[in-house]
């Protein structure tokens, strides 16, 4: 399967995995009661971080708890472990070396080492529970699907503890449960956008040179993701900044040739995205506006829409667009190979652990 076809795959696996919620998630709940539904810390790399961070906002409303996320390297190095915290690490692969040397350090300070993975056989004995998040297999080293179901798993996780606890009511519940399941429907719905957006301006995405994604809230995490995807596959610099945040540095650099996209929550937050929308059109034409509203670019201004899809939840369909982007631009630009030289770096660096030799890219 190719890249495209995961994410095409996207709402039948989100639609799944949200009927099949409660036994998907039930191994990481019991853990989580067994220690007294404490506050709570993600250890997570590449584009597993980033669906921790696309889910935080969701799981700290459903459970009432603060939700940290760690990168393995500093996680291992520079953080304290606290006793007050349920500790879990997330790993697609299961594979990650970094993620290994988090839990072994974890392991060391007398603490049960729990993983979350898209793969829990190539885990071992790395890990003393192993909880498969629902991913199923993706064989593309360019993570998609992996992305939105982790954060689905997550979200999925907060609703039902927050269930199990009495802190979400069984209307609230199912209630909740019909508004991942708009985002499923509507990340089917942002494909289609997607397609037409591209053909419409494929011009000036297949002239990408140097580009920002700006986000906030839930949508943090998806332009994060959004630029991992983006400068991965198209081999170009792309950043990621909080909406406002840009304003104060990033934006100085600004000239007619980049691209920015703004991602609009559908919250009260728009009004001011719109504002940064219109503004930035006076350096570059480039801008680009994704939210309720659909796709849209400079002298596309219809009114505001409401969509119906919760700010929340919103990184379970708006990150589709980022998808297709980073798979059509490669391919119509025949941009896949690696820079030789890149090659070479893979064989003098481990960051991903077979059985017998390292693999590429643990995203």
């Amino acid at each position: 399967m190719k890249m495209i076809d995961y994410i095409k795959k996207e709402p039948e696996q989100l639609l799944e995995n949200i009927a099949n919620a409660r036994e998907l998630v039930k191994p990481l709940v019991e853990k989580y009661r067994e220690n007294g539904n404490r506050r709570i810390g993600l250890i997570a790399s590449g584009s597993s971080y980033h669906g921790a961070v696309s889910a935080r906002p969701y799981m700290e409303k459903c459970l009432g708890v603060q939700v940290r996320i760690y990168m393995p390297y500093s996680f291992r190095y520079y953080e304290e472990i606290r006793w007050d915290y349920f500790y879990f690490f997330i790993s697609q692969s299961g594979r990650s070396s970094n993620i290994r040397n988090a839990m072994q350090k974890f392991r060391q300070e007398g603490r049960e080492t729990i993983l979350v993975t898209g793969n829990p056989g190539a885990a071992g004995e790395a890990a003393d529970c192993c909880v498969d998040y629902g991913v199923g297999q993706e064989t593309v080293g360019y993570v998609t699907i992996g992305y939105v179901t982790l954060a689905l798993f997550l979200m999925l996780f907060a609703l039902e503890t927050g269930l199990a606890s009495g802190q979400i009511d069984d209307a609230a519940y199912r209630e909740k449960i019909n508004e991942l399941k708009g985002a499923a429907y509507q990340n089917r719905a942002m494909y289609q956008r997607a397609e037409n957006f591209y053909k419409s301006h494929q011009k000036e995405m297949l002239s990408l040179s140097k580009a920002f994604i700006c986000g906030a809230g839930a949508n943090y995490g998806t332009a994060l993701e959004g630029a991992l995807k983006l400068g991965e596959t198209v081999r170009i610099p792309v950043m990621a900044c909080e909406i406002e945040e840009f304003l104060h540095g990033p934006n100085i650099q600004l000239t007619p040739e980049y691209t920015v996209f703004l991602l609009d929550n559908g919250d009260e937050a728009g009004e001011r995205v719109r504002e940064i929308f219109h503004a930035l059109q006076v350096i570059t034409d480039k801008v680009y506006l994704l939210g309720p509203s659909g796709i849209l670019a400079k002298g596309e201004d219809r009114e505001e829409a409401d969509d119906g899809i919760l700010a929340q939840v919103r990184p379970l369909c708006d990150v589709v667009c980022f998808q297709c982007l980073s798979y059509w631009i490669p391919t119509d630009l025949d941009r896949w190979r690696e820079h030789p030289l890149f090659l070479e770096m893979e064989r003098q660096i481990t960051y991903k652990i077979n059985d017998k030799t390292e693999e590429q890219h643990e995203k």
